[in-house]
């Protein structure tokens, strides 16, 4: 997975599942920075267990969920 798709995966899903959130870093003029550093740790933590024998779908399953594929927020009611 190239960086550029996954910053834009990174994007969409915090966008729609994270609103608050992604409010909150955009106010702050932060949330590039948190997508920056959300993407290099999961191709980091990838890489690792890429050079452990993890098969490539393994490590997406063990590392996305970290950095990119969080909890969805509660909805506002």
């Amino acid at each position: 997975m190239d960086w550029m798709t996954l910053n834009n995966k990174a994007c969409r899903y915090w966008e729609m599942w994270l609103p608050r959130r992604t409010k909150q870093l955009k106010d702050a003029e932060q949330f590039d920075a948190a997508i920056r550093t959300a993407v290099a740790k999961t191709q980091s933590e990838i890489v690792d267990l890429l050079e452990k024998g993890y098969p490539e779908h393994e490590a997406k399953d063990v590392v996305l969920p970290k950095y990119i594929y969080l909890k969805p927020e509660p909805p506002d009611f």
